[in-house]
């Protein structure tokens, strides 16, 4: 039996769960931050992204997207900058026009007179629902990637030493340093890790050497 059986319904797994429920088709993932996450991330990242990547290679798909920083707003809620700002057409009289040379105070009357409960909206000759999300263009405030240079700092939390029980022989010490120095090392930005991995090779090396020792037969 699988360790992870399907569900009933084969696509009502963890990623859906992971949408939630928001109408996404498409997960769009910032480089600069993929690229700033720890090293031991990234490469189960790029695992991951591999494995995909081979499971659908047999499927057309298309060649590039286009991707724009938005902002996201109800077509109800906007100001009228905002509708501007979206190409947005609103009809507040159902239809009606004032017609020509009317003075201000009768356009102020025509318009109390013919003025909806309900304003129409639209765009490019399309009619929108008041509770319809639109996107409008803004600029992003993440860096862009700069070939591999930018890097800001990720918030993780660092799992809590492990401690060995007292009593505990210098075997359980030795795996809990290694653990430890491993725990560091995914928290640290690649360019700071070198002295830190040395130090874990050096305690993994003292965990085989202890294995070999104890495996060794005493002389009598």
């Amino acid at each position: 039996m699988s360790e992870n059986p399907r569900p009933s319904n084969v696509t009502d797994g963890p990623i859906h769960e992971w949408f939630s429920l928001s109408y996404s088709n498409y997960l769009v993932l910032h480089r600069t931050l993929l690229q700033s996450m720890p090293t031991e991330w990234q490469e189960r990242m790029v695992a991951c992204l591999d494995e995909l990547q081979h499971a659908y290679s047999h499927l057309e798909q298309v060649e590039a997207y286009e991707v724009t920083p938005s902002t996201e707003h109800i077509v109800g809620e906007m100001t009228d900058l905002q509708l501007r700002m979206a190409s947005i057409d609103v009809d507040l009289y159902g239809g009606a026009v004032p017609p020509a040379g009317l003075t201000g105070d009768e356009l102020a009357e025509w318009q109390e007179k013919h003025e909806t409960a309900e304003p129409a909206y639209s765009r490019n000759g399309v009619e929108l629902d008041p509770v319809e999300r639109v996107l409008i263009p803004t600029i992003d405030p993440v860096p862009h990637y700069n070939r591999g240079r930018t890097y800001i700092e990720p918030k993780i939390s660092a799992a809590s030493p492990v401690e060995p029980a007292p009593g505990s022989s210098p075997l359980d010490h030795l795996k809990a340093m290694a653990g430890n120095a491993r725990n560091a090392i995914s928290h640290t930005h690649a360019g700071r890790t070198a002295d830190a991995t040395e130090h874990v090779h050096a305690i993994e090396r003292l965990l085989t050497a202890y294995h070999q020792a104890a495996r060794t037969p005493k002389e009598s």
